[in-house]
Protein backbone atom coordinates (compact mmCIF):
# COMPACT_ATOMS: atom_id res chain seq x y z
CA UNK A 1 0.00 0.00 0.00
CA UNK A 2 1.55 3.07 -1.11
CA UNK A 3 0.62 6.98 -1.25
CA UNK A 4 0.11 6.99 -4.72
CA UNK A 5 -1.92 4.04 -4.91
CA UNK A 6 -4.22 5.84 -2.08
CA UNK A 7 -4.53 8.90 -4.15
CA UNK A 8 -5.25 7.59 -6.86
CA UNK A 9 -8.27 5.76 -5.38
CA UNK A 10 -9.57 8.83 -3.52
CA UNK A 11 -9.34 10.50 -7.37
CA UNK A 12 -11.84 7.37 -8.58
CA UNK A 13 -14.07 7.73 -5.64
CA UNK A 14 -14.51 11.77 -6.17
CA UNK A 15 -14.71 11.35 -10.12
CA UNK A 16 -16.72 7.93 -10.29
CA UNK A 17 -14.64 7.33 -13.65
CA UNK A 18 -11.75 5.55 -14.76
CA UNK A 19 -11.25 7.67 -17.80
CA UNK A 20 -11.36 10.80 -16.04
CA UNK A 21 -9.39 10.19 -12.87
CA UNK A 22 -6.32 8.58 -15.40
CA UNK A 23 -6.72 12.11 -17.12
CA UNK A 24 -6.25 14.31 -14.01
CA UNK A 25 -3.87 12.18 -12.54
CA UNK A 26 -1.94 11.83 -15.90
CA UNK A 27 -1.53 8.09 -16.27
CA UNK A 28 -2.88 5.83 -18.68
CA UNK A 29 -6.30 4.02 -17.71
CA UNK A 30 -4.23 0.44 -17.59
CA UNK A 31 -2.51 2.08 -15.10
CA UNK A 32 -4.60 3.48 -13.05
CA UNK A 33 -6.64 -0.10 -12.85
CA UNK A 34 -3.42 -1.85 -11.87
CA UNK A 35 -2.63 0.61 -9.11
CA UNK A 36 -6.57 -0.18 -7.59
CA UNK A 37 -6.06 -3.83 -8.42
CA UNK A 38 -2.67 -3.87 -6.37
CA UNK A 39 -4.30 -1.53 -3.30
CA UNK A 40 -7.43 -3.95 -3.01
CA UNK A 41 -5.17 -6.66 -3.35
CA UNK A 42 -3.11 -5.07 -0.21
CA UNK A 43 -6.39 -4.81 1.82
CA UNK A 44 -7.85 -7.92 0.75
CA UNK A 45 -11.07 -6.39 0.25
CA UNK A 46 -12.86 -4.93 -2.88
CA UNK A 47 -13.72 -1.16 -2.78
CA UNK A 48 -14.80 -0.46 -6.34
CA UNK A 49 -17.41 -2.03 -8.74
CA UNK A 50 -17.36 -1.18 -12.28
CA UNK A 51 -21.03 -0.48 -14.13
CA UNK A 52 -22.57 1.00 -16.82
CA UNK A 53 -23.00 3.89 -14.03
CA UNK A 54 -19.02 4.20 -14.33
CA UNK A 55 -17.12 3.57 -10.97
CA UNK A 56 -19.80 2.45 -7.70
CA UNK A 57 -17.54 2.30 -4.62
CA UNK A 58 -18.45 -1.18 -2.52
CA UNK A 59 -19.49 -0.88 1.53
CA UNK A 60 -15.91 -1.52 2.34
CA UNK A 61 -14.85 1.58 -0.11
CA UNK A 62 -17.00 4.00 1.18
CA UNK A 63 -15.79 2.72 4.62
CA UNK A 64 -12.01 3.27 3.44
CA UNK A 65 -12.54 6.46 1.76
CA UNK A 66 -13.28 8.12 5.01
CA UNK A 67 -10.70 7.74 6.86
CA UNK A 68 -8.15 7.58 3.99
CA UNK A 69 -9.08 11.29 2.88
CA UNK A 70 -8.28 12.39 6.50
CA UNK A 71 -4.82 10.31 6.18
CA UNK A 72 -3.48 12.28 3.21
CA UNK A 73 -4.62 15.38 4.67
CA UNK A 74 -2.94 15.05 7.53
CA UNK A 75 0.42 14.19 5.91
CA UNK A 76 -0.25 17.11 3.41
CA UNK A 77 -0.35 19.17 6.75
CA UNK A 78 2.80 18.06 7.85
CA UNK A 79 4.44 18.43 4.83
CA UNK A 80 3.41 22.02 4.27
CA UNK A 81 4.32 22.64 8.11
CA UNK A 82 7.64 21.10 7.54
CA UNK A 83 8.18 23.20 4.11
CA UNK A 84 7.39 26.53 5.76
CA UNK A 85 9.89 26.15 8.69
CA UNK A 86 12.44 27.34 6.44
CA UNK A 87 10.77 30.56 5.22
CA UNK A 88 9.29 32.02 8.89
CA UNK A 89 10.82 33.24 11.94
CA UNK A 90 7.84 32.51 13.57
CA UNK A 91 7.13 29.34 12.34
CA UNK A 92 10.60 28.19 13.31
CA UNK A 93 9.77 29.04 17.17
CA UNK A 94 6.31 27.19 17.32
CA UNK A 95 8.11 24.28 15.65
CA UNK A 96 11.29 24.06 17.71
CA UNK A 97 8.77 24.57 21.01
CA UNK A 98 7.18 21.68 20.10
CA UNK A 99 10.09 19.59 19.39
CA UNK A 100 12.54 20.20 21.80
CA UNK A 101 13.15 16.83 23.59
CA UNK A 102 14.33 18.54 26.87
CA UNK A 103 10.46 18.94 27.45
CA UNK A 104 8.71 16.45 29.40
CA UNK A 105 6.23 14.72 27.09
CA UNK A 106 3.19 13.07 28.24
CA UNK A 107 0.47 11.00 26.28
CA UNK A 108 -2.67 10.61 27.54
CA UNK A 109 -5.79 9.12 26.02
CA UNK A 110 -8.32 11.76 24.15
CA UNK A 111 -10.93 9.86 26.85
CA UNK A 112 -9.00 10.13 29.61
CA UNK A 113 -7.67 13.43 29.23
CA UNK A 114 -10.64 15.55 31.05
CA UNK A 115 -10.80 13.16 34.26
CA UNK A 116 -7.19 12.22 34.26
CA UNK A 117 -5.30 15.92 33.14
CA UNK A 118 -5.50 17.95 36.48
CA UNK A 119 -3.82 15.20 38.71
CA UNK A 120 -1.02 14.68 35.79
CA UNK A 121 -0.54 18.46 36.08
CA UNK A 122 -0.61 18.54 39.72
CA UNK A 123 2.27 16.23 39.73
CA UNK A 124 3.97 17.69 36.86
CA UNK A 125 3.82 21.14 38.67
CA UNK A 126 5.18 19.66 42.07
CA UNK A 127 8.46 18.32 40.00
CA UNK A 128 11.04 19.81 38.62
CA UNK A 129 10.55 19.55 34.76
CA UNK A 130 9.22 23.32 34.27
CA UNK A 131 8.19 22.76 30.39
CA UNK A 132 5.49 19.78 29.29
CA UNK A 133 4.22 18.49 26.29
CA UNK A 134 0.62 17.47 26.57
CA UNK A 135 -0.18 14.75 23.57
CA UNK A 136 -3.78 13.76 23.32
CA UNK A 137 -4.20 10.63 20.82
CA UNK A 138 -6.40 7.32 21.23
CA UNK A 139 -4.54 4.64 23.52
CA UNK A 140 -3.34 2.39 20.70
CA UNK A 141 -1.38 5.19 19.42
CA UNK A 142 -0.35 6.38 22.97
CA UNK A 143 1.27 2.85 22.95
CA UNK A 144 2.99 3.14 19.98
CA UNK A 145 4.65 6.38 20.60
CA UNK A 146 5.45 5.35 23.85
CA UNK A 147 7.72 2.31 22.59
CA UNK A 148 9.02 4.59 19.66
CA UNK A 149 10.28 6.75 23.39
CA UNK A 150 8.55 10.04 21.38
CA UNK A 151 6.72 10.28 24.93
CA UNK A 152 7.96 9.96 28.29
CA UNK A 153 4.71 9.30 30.01
CA UNK A 154 1.91 7.38 28.74
CA UNK A 155 -1.56 7.11 29.85
CA UNK A 156 -4.32 4.47 28.40
CA UNK A 157 -6.34 1.89 28.07
CA UNK A 158 -4.77 -1.19 28.40
CA UNK A 159 -6.82 -4.48 26.49
CA UNK A 160 -5.08 -7.98 26.89
CA UNK A 161 -3.35 -9.21 24.31
CA UNK A 162 -1.31 -5.52 24.22
CA UNK A 163 2.24 -4.91 25.18
CA UNK A 164 3.56 -5.23 28.90
CA UNK A 165 5.20 -2.59 30.78
CA UNK A 166 7.61 -3.08 33.43
CA UNK A 167 7.24 0.58 34.63
CA UNK A 168 3.81 0.68 35.40
CA UNK A 169 0.83 1.04 37.14
CA UNK A 170 -2.89 -0.13 36.59
CA UNK A 171 -6.40 1.42 37.10
CA UNK A 172 -9.03 -0.85 36.93
CA UNK A 173 -12.55 1.49 36.16
CA UNK A 174 -15.86 -0.07 35.24
CA UNK A 175 -18.55 0.51 32.48
CA UNK A 176 -21.16 3.14 32.95
CA UNK A 177 -24.54 2.89 31.04
CA UNK A 178 -25.94 6.73 29.90
CA UNK A 179 -29.80 7.61 28.70
CA UNK A 180 -31.91 10.02 28.91
CA UNK A 181 -32.85 11.51 32.64
CA UNK A 182 -36.49 11.44 31.74
CA UNK A 183 -36.45 7.48 32.14
CA UNK A 184 -35.73 8.49 35.73
CA UNK A 185 -32.88 6.38 38.21
CA UNK A 186 -32.09 2.32 37.84
CA UNK A 187 -31.82 0.18 41.16
CA UNK A 188 -29.65 -2.92 40.58
CA UNK A 189 -31.50 -5.27 38.21
CA UNK A 190 -31.05 -4.72 34.89
CA UNK A 191 -34.53 -5.82 33.89
CA UNK A 192 -35.48 -2.32 34.29
CA UNK A 193 -33.87 -1.06 30.92
CA UNK A 194 -36.59 -2.47 29.32
CA UNK A 195 -37.48 0.53 28.24
CA UNK A 196 -34.16 1.60 25.97
CA UNK A 197 -35.20 -1.78 23.81
CA UNK A 198 -37.14 1.05 21.54
CA UNK A 199 -33.97 2.70 21.21
CA UNK A 200 -30.87 2.61 19.55
CA UNK A 201 -26.97 1.96 20.90
CA UNK A 202 -24.95 4.66 20.28
CA UNK A 203 -21.95 3.04 18.53
CA UNK A 204 -18.16 4.62 18.62
CA UNK A 205 -16.49 3.86 14.81
CA UNK A 206 -13.13 4.95 14.81
CA UNK A 207 -10.22 2.40 13.68
CA UNK A 208 -8.27 3.71 15.29
CA UNK A 209 -9.52 3.29 18.27
CA UNK A 210 -8.75 -0.32 18.98
CA UNK A 211 -9.32 -0.87 22.66
CA UNK A 212 -12.64 1.05 22.37
CA UNK A 213 -13.66 -1.24 19.40
CA UNK A 214 -13.23 -4.06 21.04
CA UNK A 215 -15.08 -3.19 23.55
CA UNK A 216 -17.57 -2.55 21.43
CA UNK A 217 -17.97 -5.74 19.79
CA UNK A 218 -17.92 -6.73 23.61
CA UNK A 219 -20.51 -5.01 24.86
CA UNK A 220 -23.24 -5.71 21.62
CA UNK A 221 -22.60 -9.86 22.20
CA UNK A 222 -23.10 -9.87 25.76
CA UNK A 223 -26.57 -7.02 25.41
CA UNK A 224 -27.76 -8.56 22.88
CA UNK A 225 -27.80 -5.12 20.52
CA UNK A 226 -29.04 -4.89 17.10
CA UNK A 227 -30.23 -1.75 16.85
CA UNK A 228 -27.20 1.19 16.15
CA UNK A 229 -26.93 5.21 15.85
CA UNK A 230 -22.79 6.20 14.92
CA UNK A 231 -20.68 8.67 15.92
CA UNK A 232 -16.89 9.11 16.52
CA UNK A 233 -16.61 11.64 19.00
CA UNK A 234 -17.80 11.83 22.65
CA UNK A 235 -19.38 15.41 22.65
CA UNK A 236 -21.63 14.55 19.97
CA UNK A 237 -22.33 11.28 22.06
CA UNK A 238 -23.61 13.76 25.07
CA UNK A 239 -25.50 15.72 22.98
CA UNK A 240 -27.14 12.17 20.81
CA UNK A 241 -28.41 11.35 24.76
CA UNK A 242 -29.30 14.68 25.75
CA UNK A 243 -31.62 14.53 22.79
CA UNK A 244 -33.13 11.13 23.71
CA UNK A 245 -31.93 9.52 20.32
CA UNK A 246 -29.40 6.91 21.81
CA UNK A 247 -28.27 5.25 25.05
CA UNK A 248 -24.64 4.11 25.24
CA UNK A 249 -21.73 2.22 27.37
CA UNK A 250 -18.88 3.72 28.18
CA UNK A 251 -15.89 3.37 30.71
CA UNK A 252 -16.37 5.76 34.06
CA UNK A 253 -13.85 7.54 33.53
CA UNK A 254 -14.68 9.22 29.99
CA UNK A 255 -17.58 10.56 31.78
CA UNK A 256 -16.14 11.25 34.89
CA UNK A 257 -15.47 15.00 34.33
CA UNK A 258 -19.26 15.10 33.89
CA UNK A 259 -20.96 13.59 36.11
CA UNK A 260 -21.07 16.04 38.46
CA UNK A 261 -23.67 17.71 35.61
CA UNK A 262 -25.66 14.74 35.36
CA UNK A 263 -26.43 14.10 39.17
CA UNK A 264 -27.22 18.20 39.47
CA UNK A 265 -29.34 17.60 36.55
CA UNK A 266 -27.73 20.34 34.88
CA UNK A 267 -27.58 18.13 31.53
CA UNK A 268 -30.20 15.32 31.34
CA UNK A 269 -28.53 12.44 31.16
CA UNK A 270 -28.26 9.43 33.98
CA UNK A 271 -26.34 6.79 34.40
CA UNK A 272 -26.13 3.26 35.76
CA UNK A 273 -22.70 2.20 37.03
CA UNK A 274 -22.43 -1.63 35.69
CA UNK A 275 -20.02 -2.98 37.78
CA UNK A 276 -19.66 -6.78 37.64
CA UNK A 277 -22.98 -7.01 35.02
CA UNK A 278 -20.33 -5.76 32.28
CA UNK A 279 -15.93 -6.78 32.05
CA UNK A 280 -13.91 -4.10 33.56
CA UNK A 281 -11.66 -1.94 31.94
CA UNK A 282 -7.76 -1.83 32.38
CA UNK A 283 -6.01 1.68 32.44
CA UNK A 284 -2.12 1.55 32.38
CA UNK A 285 0.48 4.41 33.73
CA UNK A 286 3.39 4.08 31.94
CA UNK A 287 7.15 5.36 31.60
CA UNK A 288 9.90 5.38 29.93
CA UNK A 289 12.99 4.20 31.70
CA UNK A 290 15.51 5.31 29.16
CA UNK A 291 13.71 8.97 29.36
CA UNK A 292 16.27 11.55 30.44
CA UNK A 293 13.45 12.25 33.26
CA UNK A 294 14.23 8.64 34.36
CA UNK A 295 15.07 9.62 38.16
CA UNK A 296 11.88 11.91 38.54
CA UNK A 297 9.16 9.46 36.24
CA UNK A 298 8.99 6.63 38.28
CA UNK A 299 7.91 8.89 41.82
CA UNK A 300 5.42 10.97 39.25
CA UNK A 301 4.03 8.23 37.67
CA UNK A 302 3.42 6.52 41.12
CA UNK A 303 1.91 9.66 43.41
CA UNK A 304 -0.43 10.44 40.31
CA UNK A 305 -1.51 6.55 40.35
CA UNK A 306 -2.15 6.96 43.97
CA UNK A 307 -4.20 10.19 43.55
CA UNK A 308 -6.18 8.61 40.47
CA UNK A 309 -6.72 5.22 42.54
CA UNK A 310 -7.88 7.24 45.72
CA UNK A 311 -10.46 9.82 43.28
CA UNK A 312 -11.70 7.35 40.95
CA UNK A 313 -11.29 3.52 40.96
CA UNK A 314 -9.10 0.55 42.43
CA UNK A 315 -5.31 -0.64 41.95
Amino acid sequence: MDLESLNSFLVIAREKSISKAASLLHVTQPTLSSRIKNLESDLGLKLVNRDWKGIQLTTEGYYFVIYISKLLNDLDDVSMVLKNIKNKEDSQKSFYAVTNTSRLRIGIDSWLAPSFSMEILNEVQKASCVDYQIITRPSATIEELLRYGVIDMGFFYHYEGGSQYDSSYQLVDEMVLLFHSKYGSISEDLAELDFLSEKPFLLFDNPVLVYHRNLSSMLIEQFNIERFQVVDDINVMINTISLDQAYTIVPKTSVLHLMRLFDLNIMPIKYFELGDQAEKVMIKMAYNKDSEFDTTLESMTRNIHQELVANYGKK
